[in-house]
């Protein structure tokens, strides 16, 4: 019930919109102009240009130059850029859940809960995004944050040492493992 279109230009983009709307008239579907957004990226993302229409109805422009589509936050920009921000406030939100009920005294239970239910929040949907050096290096940070909390230890090389003991690899390779099984669903 979602539609993403993209295109090179405004011009273009909504000649999408009509194809789409021909097509859904067809199926007897109507778009909600209310509920539709659209951002631009590239250079010239933040000049004025024409609006896009649904049939009669102007298509508002993101305000916020941010998108939140199926759980990801688009922003607009002079690249097409994604925004961790959402990931990292659901991940400290299921951390702090645990905390209050367990507290920290017992570290190989916390770091295994941590991984079963606050890494997925983190990592959700960034396997189908190239993410920047910032976006990761956040993600890391937050990761990282919440196992000194857990061992009680602010050195990073203690941190990396005792997640290889429980078995845990860095955030980094993580995602690289879920971005290969997402790509190995896609082809097979």
């Amino acid at each position: 019930d979602d539609i993403i279109l993209i295109s090179a230009s405004v011009i273009d983009a909504q000649i999408l919109i009509d194809f789409c709307l021909g097509c859904l008239k067809l199926i007897d579907l109507k778009v909600n102009p209310g509920k539709s957004y659209w951002i631009r990226v590239g250079p010239r993302f933040n000049q004025p240009c024409s609006n896009l229409f649904i049939g009669e109805t102007s298509i508002n422009c993101s305000p916020e130059i941010v998108l939140y589509y199926l759980g990801s936050t688009l922003t607009s920009g002079s690249k097409f850029s994604f925004s961790c921000d959402s990931n990292k406030i659901n991940f400290f939100r299921n951390a702090n859940k645990i905390f209050s009920k367990i507290g920290t005294s017992n570290p190989p239970v916390l770091i295994k809960l941590m991984e079963s239910y606050c890494l997925s929040a983190l990592l959700y949907n960034l396997e189908v995004f190239d993410l920047s050096k910032n976006c990761l290096n956040s993600l890391n940070f937050a990761w990282n944050r919440m196992m000194m909390k857990i061992l009680k230890t602010s050195n990073i090389e203690n941190i990396n040492f005792s997640l290889y003991n429980f078995g845990q690899l860095p955030l980094d390779l993580k995602l690289l493992i879920r971005k290969t099984r997402h790509l190995t669903k896609l082809f097979l």
